[in-house]
């Protein structure tokens, strides 16, 4: 707020018609600081409302970067604009106001949290089928995963997103070298490579088992049409159960005749 008039004499001195604002998050994500230039007598509140609805609703604060406060929705941003920052310059591009960016996080899990939860646990699987095939582990010996591996947000946003479809990259390309090696071990069709070929045959068709439902509950999933790294991301289709168990049973390669991968004496308990 300003004292003694000195606002007012610094204005008369730099006069500028729009103001920059740049907010940047409390809590360090990893997102770029927003910019967003305004008229010298918007009010918070305004601001605010244009950040909520490129947020697609979620709540937000903002905090005066130096005291760490609560701005009133009633303050005009003109009355955040430092002193010492009226430059010459400052009456051709604007004074520049900054914000700090608080999160409101909901109690209630958002529409998205089931299916990205449950794609996690499929592609946990997925996962291990291919770190299977590559250690020769016969399927039976393979663990099954029932929950997804590290924490689970509530309200999934575009940042997270941005996470599961960089790892999901690398498993696509894990899976693309095991079906080479399984095509080289087809192709071979020797006696001594029988038992790798069954191994590596079975927890690849698994692999494309668990990949079904992952796919399924991936393509439920859609952006808000105005988003940032901290927007959430929003769910289309209804909600798809999470696996308690690896697998619908399906009858093995062994017993359909096509590729014998019983267990050898190596893989006994």
């Amino acid at each position: 707020m300003v004292e003694n008039g000195e606002w007012s004499v610094a204005h008369k001195k730099y006069d500028f018609q729009a103001i920059r604002v740049r907010i940047s998050e409390l809590v360090p994500t990893g997102a770029k600081p927003r910019m967003y230039r305004v008229g010298r007598n918007t009010l918070i509140k305004a601001l605010k409302n244009r950040i909520i609805q490129a947020s697609e609703g979620r709540t937000v604060t903002l905090l005066d970067s130096r005291t760490k406060k609560e701005v009133s929705e009633l303050d005009s941003i003109a009355d955040l604009v430092p002193i010492d920052s009226l430059t010459e310059n400052t009456s051709k591009l604007g004074p520049v106001v900054e914000l700090k960016l608080d999160w409101g996080i909901p109690s209630e899990p958002s529409a998205a949290c089931r299916p990205v939860r449950a794609a996690r646990v499929f592609h946990r699987n997925v996962s291990e089928c291919i770190s299977a095939a590559k250690s020769g582990t016969h399927p039976a010996k393979r663990p099954r995963h029932s929950a997804e591996e590290g924490p689970s947000e509530k309200r999934p946003r575009v940042e997270h997103f941005v996470q599961d479809t960089k790892s999901l990259q690398r498993t696509f390309s894990q899976l693309s070298d095991m079906m080479g090696q399984l095509s080289e071990l087809v192709e071979a069709n020797k006696p001594d490579t029988m038992r790798e070929t069954g191994v590596v045959f079975r927890n690849s068709m698994d692999a494309f088992r668990f990949m079904i439902p992952m796919l399924q509950h991936i393509t439920s999933l859609a952006l808000p049409v105005k988003f940032d790294s901290s927007s959430e991301i929003l769910a289309l289709a209804p909600d798809m159960s999470i696996p308690s168990q690896p697998l619908t049973q399906t009858p093995s390669p062994s017993t359909q005749g096509s590729v014998k991968s019983e267990p050898s004496a190596d893989d006994s308990d």
